[in-house]
């Protein structure tokens, strides 16, 4: 027997879906936050092999007066740098992404867990959107 969709939810039922809603808020929430941690550490690496590639250049400036071998180290360090710097930004994309694929499903969950307790819509703050649905073709 299937339950039409303007019937009232039973209480035990509505109780158990908000706590997977809430759920599913709360994994989204630590999954945002675990992306943006990985894309700060990638650039706070890059930014220090950036800072430490250069120190090491100009140590080896001072010590070969800008000859040779600083020529040749300049050209094994720096294509590394070059690669490093690709690869984050690679990455930081991607992390971008990830978020942004959580950030739009996180108030999906909110606006079905307040269609089944209109009482709490005083107090959570997420964007207007007329029915659950359409909240996942928002825009982050």
């Amino acid at each position: 027997m299937t339950r039409s969709p303007d019937a009232p939810v039973p209480p035990d039922q509505a109780q158990q879906a908000l706590q997977c809603l809430t759920t599913e808020h709360f994994v989204l929430q630590n999954a945002r936050a675990a992306t943006i941690q990985e894309a700060n550490q990638r650039a706070d690496l890059f930014l220090t092999s950036v800072s430490s590639a250069t120190i090491a250049l100009s140590f080896v400036a001072q010590v070969t007066e800008m000859g040779r071998p600083f020529v040749l180290f300049s050209l094994i360090l720096l294509p590394c740098l070059f690669f490093i710097g690709l690869v984050t930004f690679v990455r930081a994309v991607q992390v971008a992404i990830e978020d942004m694929v959580h950030a739009r499903g996180m108030p999906g969950s909110a606006t079905i867990s307040l269609s089944w307790r209109p009482c709490c819509k005083n107090t959570l703050s997420i964007p207007r959107m007329t029915t659950p649905r359409r909240c996942w073709s928002t825009r982050a």
